[in-house]
């Protein structure tokens, strides 16, 4: 699996996503029990959830390992992820979550940079290469 692997559950609505999220807990420890070096995580495709849920989900999922864990955010292309306070939330929660593809606007990728600049956290903007 190495840095192929990613967890990409998909569902509708609160409960499902719950439930997406033990299937992912469940992946995440097949992967790293299959040798995987790190997890990207990637929002189902349900809207009309509050952040506290994404982060919930996503919180579930970084502490269901101890893997370098990285989400690809796109909330404003597809109207799920999360905003850069929800985040820095992550950030402070869950020392694994290291890596970030972000997606967005140059102006909410610099603030999300300049907020996280000193943690040592690692960004890819679109591509593969992460610095």
């Amino acid at each position: 699996m190495g840095s192929r692997g990613s967890v990409r559950p998909g569902a509708a609505g609160s409960d499902r996503l719950r439930t997406h999220g033990g299937a992912a807990d469940s992946f995440a420890g097949l992967a790293q029990s299959h040798g995987a070096d790190w997890l990207i995580l990637q929002p189902p495709p349900v809207k009309g959830l509050s952040e506290v849920d994404w982060l919930d989900f996503f919180g579930k999922v970084m502490d269901s390992t101890s893997l370098p864990v990285a989400i690809q955010n796109a909330l404003d292309y597809l109207g799920v992820g999360l905003s850069v306070k929800g985040l820095m939330t992550l950030l402070e929660r869950h020392p694994n979550f290291t890596l970030l593809k972000g997606e967005g606007p140059s102006v909410t990728m610099a603030e999300v940079i300049q907020v996280t600049e000193e943690g040592g956290f690692r960004f890819s903007m679109g591509g593969a290469d992460w610095n």
